[in-house]
């Protein structure tokens, strides 16, 4: 299955086809091919990771305020590890765009920013000005509240049409 037929959510299909129309040919487009006033509707959810030469880390170039305001920090100048603390599953992610040169498209419970009440829609996509190794990661991640009992229960009365 195509990764454009697993996202659901307009702005990251929007971040995804302004990314093919940039990279055209080749394998991913440059940082040079990126320019943020093309999308600025969805510059709040956007980050951009430079990979270290001393891969595989990964340190934070843009941090939209969207998502500073979800982790409660901005990250901006850090490294994944330092962000992150070194673990985990969520790094695989990242690491596999890099080796794969391919996007990736992931949700789940956004159980590494300490919160239980958040989740999230993110879609990483590689960029390499040798066109053979990736040297930036271009994503965007959606946080989205998860709905409770109660907040079901709330919809059910507000919508009961009196």
């Amino acid at each position: 299955m195509s990764i454009i037929n697993k996202i659901k959510e307009p702005e990251l299909i929007a971040l995804y086809e302004y990314w093919c129309e940039i990279k055209g040919e080749r394998l991913a487009p440059s940082r040079s091919d990126f320019h943020p006033m093309d999308i600025p509707k969805l510059l709040p959810h956007i980050f951009l990771y430079d990979v270290l030469k001393d891969y595989p880390d990964y340190r934070m170039r843009l941090f939209g305020s969207a998502l500073v305001e979800a982790l409660g920090r901005d990250v901006t100048g850090m490294t994944f590890d330092e962000i992150y603390g070194g673990t985990n599953d969520l790094k695989r992610d990242y690491d596999e765009v890099v080796l794969s040169l391919e996007p990736s498209y992931s949700e789940g419970d956004a159980n590494w920013i300490n919160t239980s009440y958040l989740t999230y829609h993110r879609l990483l996509l590689p960029m390499s000005s040798d066109g053979i190794r990736a040297d930036k990661l271009l994503g965007m991640t959606l946080f989205v509240k998860k709905k409770t009992k109660a907040d079901h229960y709330r919809n059910l009365l507000d919508n009961r049409g009196d």
